[in-house]
C-alpha cells in the first residue's frame, strides 16, 4: 500500500558558504520541525520519516540520528 507524506523543505543558505546544505523539514501531519545539517543526515531524516507511518512512530524518528549523531530535535537552536 502506498502512502503519501506532505513534507515542507527549507534550506537555509549562507550567502558566505553557499555549498552547505543545511535547514529544515516539516511533515505537515504532524507539524514538527527536524532540523540536517548536511546531505547526509538530510537523507537519513528522510528515510526515518518515510518510516514513520503513524504518528506514534514520530517520536523514534525525531530522536533518531545519523551515524555522525548530526541531527537534532525540534526545538533545538538551528545549526
Amino acid at each position: 500500500m502506498r502512502v503519501i507524506q506532505t513534507l515542507i523543505l527549507r534550506l537555509l543558505v549562507d550567502a558566505e558558504e553557499s555549498q552547505v546544505l543545511r535547514g529544515t523539514v516539516r511533515r505537515v501531519a504532524d507539524d514538527e520541525e527536524h532540523t540536517f545539517t548536511n546531505g547526509r543526515t538530510l537523507l537519513t531524516l528522510l528515510h526515518r520519516l518515510s518510516q514513520a507511518r503513524e504518528l506514534g512512530n514520530v517520536e523514534q524518528a525525531r530522536e533518531s540520528h545519523s551515524p555522525e549523531g548530526e541531527t537534532t530535535r525540534p526545538g533545538d537552536p538551528p545549526p
